[in-house]
């Protein structure tokens, strides 16, 4: 990994439907543990053009090895803090013989 962690995660996947027949996700198995990351929370100051009132948007950004098991749409938990994030992308940016950490886009899952 080329950047410093400062947490690990476990990664879940998958859904079931429930007896209402609402597809629900399921946070019981993990599929890793341990996982070595670097989560960090980003804020940006932004305005519209419908709305002069500055508002504060946040974005969370984690990087794990390059390879790890993790694909978009799972939910990864920091085994610290105890929050779930769901995975909404993920990209590896290019960096020639020597494989990039993987960055992914996250957002705290309800």
């Amino acid at each position: 990994m080329m950047v410093l962690a400062n947490c690990t995660l476990t990664v879940y996947r998958g859904t079931l439907t429930n007896a209402y027949g609402d597809v629900v996700e399921v946070n019981t198995t993990p599929v890793a543990t341990k996982i070595p990351a670097s989560v960090i929370e980003r804020n940006k100051t932004v305005t519209t053009y419908d709305r002069d009132t500055p508002r504060t948007v946040r974005w969370y950004t984690g990087r794990v090895e390059a390879g790890t098991d993790i694909r978009q749409n799972d939910r990864v938990k920091n085994e610290q803090t105890g929050t779930v994030y769901l995975v909404d992308s993920i990209s590896t940016p290019g960096t020639g013989a020597v494989p990039s950490d993987m960055v992914l886009d996250l957002r705290k899952h309800p």
